[in-house]
């Protein structure tokens, strides 16, 4: 049910198909970091962002019966491949770019390969990495599944991001407090922090936290804003649009956060943790909209979605979410695509000017 961000390549310049509507934004540069301001509408018609589905998998119909997951609540897209993390049942599902499954990886278990609360999968390099956070470990397999060696982090991790093809950065906790660290696949690790240059706004409230080719990605909802971090952790560019964003109901908050409490309670964390982790959780998750954006990161529109979502994620022109059966609750997973794709791939986009 998080709002998602997804980049069209679209063009600025003269060549392709033009679009008529002009850009009431800015553009800046406040020391280091590029900043666009972009309008409360966008460039195109909400009915030029249509989606249509394109596949869906549904495990209580899958021809191994017994793949029903219990309540998957991250999806990852990794190496051509969805990655499905299910906490509560300690195992990833893996289905291909085309929605069929491949394999299963983990299962409860302090050993090798073994999981106790897998919060998420990165790639580095040839390897996919689970983040197991109940381990304080990152547990690391080829992309045929096989278990490879294991990272300690010495943390209880809630989130990761690959930084390059041998390091990557965690945010855990040590003890009650909460902070990011960096990690090479030795094991060593130094601290990391996202830091803002020059007189840059911050805001408080949903953030989720990703990574781009060579980039952290941090996409705080509600106002919304993008913010666009190096691998180093300096902040390079951040990306407004000035509008509210669409909430979620409370009956979709409540269920959530009830289940996220007997799991973290499980998992030894003390009430205070809990709160401060569910209260983030529960911002990021009360906005359910996809926001499109151009390379140079103009606000194209929007897509709305009338039932919520637990997790998205975007590959090869494809937004893939998991989504609750209306009349199991089983969670799904549905790839949607744009209906006119080809052709919005060509529009160009105005320049947009520089204010500074």
């Amino acid at each position: 049910m998080a709002a998602t961000l997804a980049v069209l390549a679209t063009a600025c310049g003269s060549d392709g198909e033009a679009l008529t509507s002009s850009w009431a934004g800015t553009v800046a540069q406040d020391g280091d970091v590029r900043m666009v301001r972009n309008p409360s509408s966008g460039i195109l018609d909400s009915a030029q962002l249509q989606v249509r589905e394109v596949w869906r998998f549904d495990p209580a119909e899958h021809e191994r019966g017994s793949l029903v997951w219990a309540q998957p609540s991250r999806i990852i897209a990794v190496a051509d491949a969805f990655y499905v993390v299910d906490t509560p049942e300690a195992h990833v599902y893996v289905l291909s770019a085309e929605g069929e499954w491949v394999q299963t990886l983990g299962g409860r278990g302090g050993g090798p390969g073994e999981f106790r609360r897998p919060i998420g999968v990165i790639q580095l390099g040839s390897s996919v990495a689970v983040i197991d956070g109940g381990k304080a470990s990152a547990e690391l397999f080829d992309v045929d599944g096989t278990f490879q060696r294991n990272v300690n982090l010495g943390m209880m991790a809630f989130n990761a991001v690959p930084l390059d093809s041998t390091s990557f950065a965690v945010y855990g906790l040590t003890g009650s407090e909460g902070s990011w660290r960096s990690f090479d696949l030795d094991g060593s690790q130094r601290p990391f922090s996202l830091s803002a240059s020059g007189q840059v706004a911050e805001a408080g409230g949903c953030e989720h936290t990703t990574s781009g080719k060579s980039n952290v990605l941090v996409l705080r909802c509600e106002i919304p804003r993008l913010l666009i971090y190096g691998t180093d952790g300096r902040l390079q560019q951040q990306i407004d649009i000035a509008r509210d964003s669409v909430m979620a109901s409370k009956e979709e908050l409540d269920r959530f956060a009830a289940q996220a409490r007997q799991e973290m309670g499980n998992a030894g964390l003390p009430p205070a943790t809990i709160q401060e982790v569910l209260d983030g959780q529960l911002a990021a998750m009360r906005v359910k909209q996809l926001y499109w954006l151009s390379a140079d990161g103009l606000y194209l529109g929007d897509t709305y979605f009338s039932t919520g979502w637990e997790d998205a994620a975007l590959a090869n022109g494809q937004l893939v979410v998991l989504a609750p059966d209306a009349a199991t609750g089983v969670m799904e997973v549905i790839a949607f695509a744009l209906e006119d794709a080809a052709r919005l791939s060509q529009l160009t986009v105005p320049k947009p000017p520089r204010s500074d």
